[in-house]
């Protein structure tokens, strides 16, 4: 069964590589959609001008311009704007040791790929001291090494002597564990009670994307997300996950309106109220905004080869950024769900500079 499960993916991977080479707006066309509720018509058009057909039911074209926003295929342009570098965020690992000196990050409690368990430095490690690392941490994260949008994360706890994957409990821990592929044990990271209170089941990261302006050279922040799990994405907070994306002002830190995203049926929701949690959104403040802020700057300028990078941060129980991710990329539709990205001249320029736009 594994092995037939091995082979569609490969042949999936196979037909997306191609109809991608092919036509990218094919492309598009055929693997884009998730979406049941919009017509073959509204379909073709959103492929048409780059789009998926839920990006393009989400966005305001009859408020804002198309061309106001980054579509989806500049938006997967953007990783050829420095592909020499890209395997810095490709790799978990590697970017936690590229940005680790400037940036706190959870420690990693051991490496597994197909029946290896090793620490950080390659020294084997047995199950059994795993499990007892687990059980003194209380919870860690299992993570691929290159996986997005929260595929394949789970938190792993001991209840009693059994292992646990987001609850459920791993009838045999060394089969699990040496099963996994390409793959890390992190520590968890204790949310600052300002993120928990806004939903306790997930690690509510902020995402800061930071541009290296294209005259200047000089580090900006470009948008700002509080992004909020949910009985749907928890344990993971992603929106491609089912997540809320809260704007941020950057001044303040202030969070203005949060939005989530029905890929199916190519609807947006506003709201102001968690609806699982019962908490306040709008109007609440990021604790220590500003150290945030230039803590991404400052991470991002120490890297001169990288033009973009999205960051995932989590603040922990005394307010301080701890960095989660760092991505070559974002994803665009969590942010232009609110607003499009090139109304900003700076944004604009940035992209028009590396001939995205």
């Amino acid at each position: 069964m594994d092995q037939s499960r091995r082979a569609t993916r490969h042949a999936r991977r196979w037909l997306l590589q191609r109809t991608r080479k092919i036509s990218p707006r094919l492309h598009l066309l055929i693997w884009g959609f998730s979406t049941n509720g919009l017509s073959m018509a509204r379909r073709i058009s959103a492929a048409r001008h780059g789009f998926r057909a839920y990006t393009a039911s989400w966005y305001k074209f009859d408020r804002h311009k198309a061309n106001n926003y980054v579509s989806d295929l500049q938006r997967a342009a953007t990783r050829r704007i420095t592909p020499k570098y890209n395997i810095v965020f490709d790799d978990k690992l590697v970017a936690k040791l590229v940005f680790g000196r400037l940036v706190r990050t959870p420690e990693t409690v051991a490496y597994l790929d197909r029946g290896m368990i090793v620490d950080e430095l390659g020294n084997p490690l047995d199950v059994e001291s795993v499990i007892e690392r687990i059980r003194a941490e209380g919870r860690v994260v299992l993570k691929p090494i290159s996986s997005a949008r929260g595929k394949g994360v789970a938190v792993l706890s001991i209840r009693g002597d059994q292992l646990c994957s987001d609850e459920e409990i791993v009838e045999d821990p060394a089969a699990y564990l040496r099963r996994c592929e390409r793959s890390f044990l992190s520590t968890f990271v204790v949310q600052h009670p300002y993120a928990a209170a806004l939903y306790p089941n997930s690690v509510n990261t902020l995402r800061i994307v930071t541009m290296r302006d294209p005259d200047t050279r000089q580090v900006f922040v470009s948008h700002a997300l509080q992004r909020i799990g949910n009985d749907r994405s928890a344990p993971v907070d992603n929106f491609s996950r089912g997540g809320f994306a809260v704007t941020i002002d950057h001044r303040t830190g202030e969070l203005l309106r949060a939005a989530s995203g029905n890929k199916a049926s190519g609807t947006v929701e506003f709201i102001e109220t968690h609806p699982d949690s019962g908490a306040m959104i709008v109007g609440q403040r990021v604790p220590n905004w500003q150290n945030v802020l230039n803590v991404a700057t400052r991470a991002h300028s120490s890297f001169p080869q990288a033009e973009l990078i999205g960051w995932d941060f989590a603040l922990d129980e005394n307010a301080e950024p701890v960095m989660i991710e760092a991505n070559a990329t974002t994803d665009v539709d969590l942010i232009q769900v609110h607003q499009p990205m090139l109304t900003d001249p700076r944004v604009r320029r940035f992209f028009e500079f590396h001939g995205i736009v």
